[in-house]
C-alpha cells in the first residue's frame, strides 16, 4: 500500500528560493515553448497582478500542478526537517516548461534591475541560483536549474548568470533547437518588459515570487510518478467554462424556450471545437471587459443583452460564425473578400490575439452590409503591426484594442477623428529607434515584416509558413578576420550597424541559410538563389540576387527601399530612421 504522496502549495519563491535544484531527466524533451506560449504566459500573470491594466489584479494566481521525483529518496520538503540537507536534487516529471519559462523570466526582470545591492535583485537571483560560497569563473556553479547537455551551458550563460541578457551567442548556427526556444524566449521578456517602467517590473517581481502558486507534488518512485503524470495529464475531460456557461444559461430559460438556445450553443460549439473555450475570452473583449474573470464577465453579457435567449442568438451565436471565418482565413477558406482575407492571414501570424476581438466586431458591421467595415480591418491590421513595431507589451496593446474595439463598436469608421485609431509622434518614436536593429529586438516580427515587403514587392500575398524561412545576414554577423567582409566594412561600429539593418537581411529556407553562412557574397549570391520545390521563391531575394557587389551603398539603398514600403503599409513616415543613422 502507497503512502500518501507530499503535496503541498507553494509560492514561485518558496518553491525556487528553498534547497531544491530542479533537474530534466534524460527521457524529457528539450525545452520547446514558443514566443506564443511565453507572451501568453506572462500575460497572464500580469493581468492577475493587474500591473499596466485597468483592473485591481487578482489575490494570487495558480500556475497549475508541478510533479517531482526526489533522487534522494527522502520525499521531503527541504523545510520539513531539520535533517534534511540544505541542496536537494529533484527531477521534473511535470512542469518542466513552466519552471524554465519562470526562470527566464525571472532572470530577464533581474537584468533589467540594474541595481545588484536592490532587494529585488536579490529576490529574483535566489531564484535562479543557491547562496554559493565560491564562484567559478565568475559563474555561479549552483543554478537551480539543472538542463540536458549542451542546453546547460547555454542557459547559465545567456539567462541564468548575473548580466546574461546583454549577451549574444557567438554563432547562430552552432546551437540546437532547445537553446534557440531559450534565446527567443528570453528575448521577448526583455523585449516586452524593457518597455515597461521600472515600478511596472518592480510590482511583477514581487507579484511572481510571492503570489504565484503552484500546487507541488513530490515523490521518490519513478513508476508512480508516471502513474501520477498520466493522471494528470491523460485521464477524464476537463470541466471548461463554457461547460459552467451553458449550464447557467439554460437554467434561466422556461422548457419551451430551452430547444432552440440549446440547438444554437451546441452548433457554435460543434463548430469551434476545441476553440469554443477561447472564443469566451474575445467574446468579453468584444463588449470592452478585458477583465473581471470570463465567467463573471459573459454573466453580465447576459444581463446586459436582456436575458439568456437574446444573447445566445443575438450574440454567441453571430459572433461565433464571425470568428470562425478568422480562424478560417488563415487556410484561405473564410469565403472573404481577398484584401479582408489577406488581412486577416498577417494578422494571424501574430503572436497574440488582442486583436480578434475587434476583428469580430468589424466583421459582423461587413456582414451586415456597412461598407466601412472593410476599411476597419485594415485598420485593426495597421494598429497590431504598429504595436509590435513599437514593441508594446501584450497588456498594452490589449488596452489599445479595448479602445479600438468600443469605438467599432460605437459605429466609428477610419475617417472619424477617433483617438482609438492615432497615434502621436512621441508615441511613434520607438518604432523609429525598433526598426533600425528590428532583428535583434523582436526577430520574429522581423521575418513576418520581411515577408510583407516581400509580398508587396511580390504584388500578391504568398501563403507559406514563416516557420519554413530563416532570416539571412548577407554581411555576416561575425565575418572571419581573413575575409573580405572585413575589407569591405573595414569600420567596426559602421559594419555592426549595416549587419543589423533591414537592407541587410533576406529570407531562405534553413538549409539555404546554413549553407551560406560566413561565405563571401559571390558564393553566397549562389547559394541563396538555389530553387527548392518546397520553398516558394520571395521577390524579397530579386534585387539581391542581382546585384554584382555587396557593400555599404547597396545596403543602405535597400533599407530605403524597405523602409519606404513599411511606411505605405502601415502609414507612419520612417524617414527619421534613415535619418538618424
Amino acid at each position: 500500500m502507497f503512502s500518501k504522496l507530499p503535496t503541498t502549495s507553494l509560492s514561485v519563491a518558496d518553491l525556487m528560493s528553498g534547497g531544491f535544484r530542479f533537474a530534466i531527466p534524460p527521457y524529457q524533451r528539450a525545452y520547446s515553448w514558443t514566443r506564443d506560449e511565453a507572451l501568453r504566459l506572462l500575460d497572464d500573470i500580469q493581468g492577475a497582478a493587474g500591473i499596466a491594466g485597468s483592473s485591481s489584479g487578482e489575490s494570487d494566481y495558480f500556475l497549475g500542478t508541478i510533479l517531482l521525483l526526489d533522487r534522494s529518496g527522502r520525499g521531503l520538503w527541504p523545510t520539513e526537517s531539520a535533517h534534511v540537507p540544505n541542496e536537494t536534487v529533484v527531477d521534473i516529471v511535470d512542469g518542466q516548461q513552466r519552471l524554465v519559462t519562470l526562470s527566464i523570466l525571472a532572470a530577464a526582470l533581474r537584468d533589467l534591475d540594474s541595481h545588484e545591492d536592490s532587494q529585488h535583485w536579490s529576490r529574483l537571483n535566489a531564484l535562479l541560483a543557491l547562496p554559493s560560497e565560491g564562484q567559478l569563473n565568475g559563474v555561479d556553479s549552483r543554478f537551480r536549474l539543472m538542463l540536458t547537455g549542451r542546453d546547460q551551458s547555454f542557459i547559465e550563460r545567456y539567462v541564468l548568470s548575473p548580466g546574461a541578457g546583454t549577451k549574444m551567442p557567438a554563432d547562430d548556427h552552432e546551437e540546437g533547437a532547445g537553446a534557440r526556444a531559450l534565446l527567443d524566449v528570453r528575448e521577448l521578456f526583455l523585449e516586452v518588459l524593457g518597455a515597461q517602467s521600472p515600478k511596472e517590473r518592480q510590482e511583477l517581481a514581487s507579484y511572481l515570487c510571492d503570489s504565484t502558486h503552484v500546487v507541488a507534488i513530490l515523490t521518490t518512485d519513478i513508476d508512480r510518478a508516471h502513474r501520477v503524470f498520466m493522471v494528470l495529464n491523460d485521464r477524464g475531460r476537463p470541466l471548461m467554462r463554457s461547460d459552467i456557461l451553458k449550464a447557467e444559461v439554460l437554467s434561466t430559460l422556461s422548457l419551451a424556450r430551452t430547444g432552440a438556445v440549446l440547438d444554437a450553443w451546441d452548433g457554435a460549439a460543434r463548430m469551434l471545437g476545441n476553440g469554443f473555450d477561447r472564443f469566451f475570452v474575445h467574446l468579453r473583449a468584444t463588449h470592452g471587459a478585458v477583465r473581471p474573470q470570463v465567467i463573471t464577465a459573459v454573466r453580465s453579457m447576459v444581463v446586459e443583452a436582456g436575458g439568456a435567449e437574446p444573447f445566445v442568438l443575438g450574440t454567441l451565436a453571430p459572433c461565433a460564425q464571425v470568428y470562425r471565418r478568422i480562424i478560417d482565413a488563415t487556410a484561405g477558406a473564410s469565403g472573404l473578400p481577398e484584401s479582408i482575407e489577406n488581412a486577416l492571414i498577417y494578422l494571424g501570424r501574430l503572436n497574440g490575439e488582442e486583436w480578434v476581438p475587434s476583428a469580430i466586431l468589424a466583421l459582423r458591421r461587413f456582414e451586415d452590409g456597412d461598407p466601412a467595415a472593410a476599411a476597419l480591418i485594415a485598420e485593426i491590421d495597421r494598429q497590431a503591426h504598429l504595436m509590435r513595431l513599437m514593441t508594446l507589451g501584450g497588456d498594452k496593446r490589449a488596452r489599445r484594442f479595448v479602445e479600438i474595439a468600443a469605438a467599432i463598436r460605437a459605429g466609428a469608421s477610419v475617417d472619424d477623428d477617433v483617438a482609438a485609431f492615432r497615434w502621436t509622434r512621441d508615441e511613434l518614436k520607438p518604432a523609429f529607434f525598433n526598426v533600425q536593429m528590428l532583428w535583434r529586438r523582436n526577430p520574429s516580427f522581423c521575418k513576418l515584416l520581411l515577408l510583407r515587403v516581400s509580398d508587396t514587392l511580390a504584388g500578391s500575398l504568398t501563403r507559406v509558413d514563416p516557420a519554413a524561412f530563416s532570416i539571412e545576414h548577407v554581411l555576416p554577423q561575425r565575418p572571419p578576420q581573413t575575409s573580405t567582409w572585413r575589407k569591405l566594412f573595414p569600420v567596426t561600429e559602421e559594419r555592426e550597424m549595416l549587419t543589423q539593418s533591414l537592407g541587410n537581411l533576406a529570407l531562405v529556407s534553413h538549409r539555404l541559410n546554413d549553407a551560406a553562412r560566413n561565405r563571401d557574397f559571390s558564393e553566397k549570391r549562389v547559394i541563396l538563389g538555389r530553387r527548392q520545390d518546397d520553398i516558394p521563391h520571395l521577390a524579397l531575394l530579386d534585387d539581391l540576387l542581382s546585384s554584382d557587389s555587396w557593400g555599404p551603398e547597396e545596403i543602405r539603398a535597400r533599407e530605403a527601399r524597405f523602409l519606404d514600403i513599411i511606411g505605405r503599409l502601415f502609414g507612419i513616415d520612417l524617414r527619421p530612421a534613415v535619418r538618424s543613422r
